[in-house]
């Protein structure tokens, strides 16, 4: 059976493997690196599920 989707199961699986190097970053890193770990994620969380104009915006506005 073929997928409908799968550029955005592949996306998921990108973030899921995110989402385990920084649960190891946080525990490894220095406090003062946690924040921007959980702030990257998050971008990379919400660049998934944004379209790619808006992405952008949130990218300009965040640096």
């Amino acid at each position: 059976m073929q997928q409908k989707h799968p550029g955005r199961t592949l996306v998921l699986w990108i973030i899921a493997a995110h989402l385990f190097m920084g649960m190891v970053a946080y525990e490894w890193l220095p406090v003062s690196f946690r924040g921007s770990w959980i702030f990257i994620l998050l971008l990379l969380i919400s660049g998934a599920f944004l379209e790619v104009g808006l992405s952008l915006i949130v990218g300009l506005v965040a640096f």
